[in-house]
């Protein structure tokens, strides 16, 4: 029983250190985007089944994005880890987002990903992933 009570400490332990150093990587992705003449509408905005990180806007466009923060490359780049799943969820989130504000089919809308290697190199890949509308 004390194993496992160590056990789940250390995974309390590095999940807290995951939503800090994300935090921190959203903090650095905000005030990039502020920055650059964005405004921050929302920020850490979750639903049932999806997450976004920053709900920015700029002449007139709403942005979605996705923040990913790493202390290196060594396991790839971080706009790597945006994967189909984590797109679908965003993309989810933001229908709801608008629908929500009454906004759906009468805004412009992009996705975007802000990468940030050692909390120093930001990198912005505008419209990074599309809604896919049938």
């Amino acid at each position: 029983m004390v194993r496992q009570k160590s056990t789940e400490n250390h995974l309390n332990q590095y999940q807290n250190l995951s939503v800090s150093i994300g935090r921190k990587g959203e903090s650095l992705a905000s005030d990039y985007l502020v920055n650059r003449g964005y405004k921050i509408l929302e920020r850490n905005l979750r639903g049932r089944d999806w997450e976004i990180d920053i709900i920015a806007k700029k002449n007139g466009i709403f942005v979605f994005l996705e923040v990913k923060f790493r202390k290196n490359k060594d396991f790839g780049t971080p706009e790597k880890f945006v994967d189909n799943k984590k797109r679908h969820r965003i993309i989810k989130g933001a229908m709801d987002y608008l629908v929500k504000k009454r906004l759906w089919n009468k805004v412009d809308v992009r996705f975007d990903v802000i990468t940030i290697i050692k909390g120093k190199e930001v990198i912005h890949y505008k419209n990074a992933f599309k809604l896919e509308k049938n």
